[in-house]
């Protein structure tokens, strides 16, 4: 079967299936289907390639026909302080993003410092609610700041 074949098939098969849904659940249904991918972000980078960006208007793009939605954002890396730091500024850039593009904050679960590939945002469609915005766990490791001032209080001393 040809995938053109495969995919006209399980549109009709969803439509079928989500077609008896109260109109929420059914909503949810179908933009959950269209929800699950992955960013990539360079290694200690939280700038958005062109390729990130254009992924992030389609799912900007879903959740505003389906307004229901709620994504799940999650940033991976946990090793250490720092890598949770870093997993947790690709998350909110991503985030941050979504935001500009018009997505409410209503619709999006903040998560980070999960396992996995510290270069990748996962973003995946969810039912349940979470924190839509949590505060940085390590500060001093930020990529959002200048390197030589990440870790350095008011008074000059080294902060960690």
């Amino acid at each position: 079967m040809t995938r053109k074949i495969f995919l006209i098939c399980a549109v009709v098969l969803l439509s079928s299936i989500t077609a008896s849904l109260p109109v929420a659940a059914q909503e949810t249904t179908d933009s959950c289907t269209l929800i699950t991918t992955e960013i990539f972000l360079a290694k200690n980078s939280i700038r958005l390639s062109n390729k990130a960006k254009a992924r992030l208007d389609i799912v900007s793009k879903i959740i505003h026909r389906y307004p229901l939605t709620k994504i799940l954002v999650k940033g991976q890396g946990n090793s250490s302080e720092g890598a949770q730091q870093i997993s947790w500024d690709k998350a909110a850039v991503v985030i941050k993003y979504l935001w500009a593009k018009g997505v409410k904050k209503k619709n999006i679960v903040f998560n980070y410092g999960q396992n996995g590939n510290p270069d990748i945002v996962s973003i995946t469609c969810i039912a349940e609610d979470g924190p839509e915005w949590v505060p940085a766990p390590h500060p001093c490791y930020s990529l959002q700041l200048p390197r030589a001032k990440r870790c350095v209080g008011a008074d000059g001393e080294m902060l960690h």
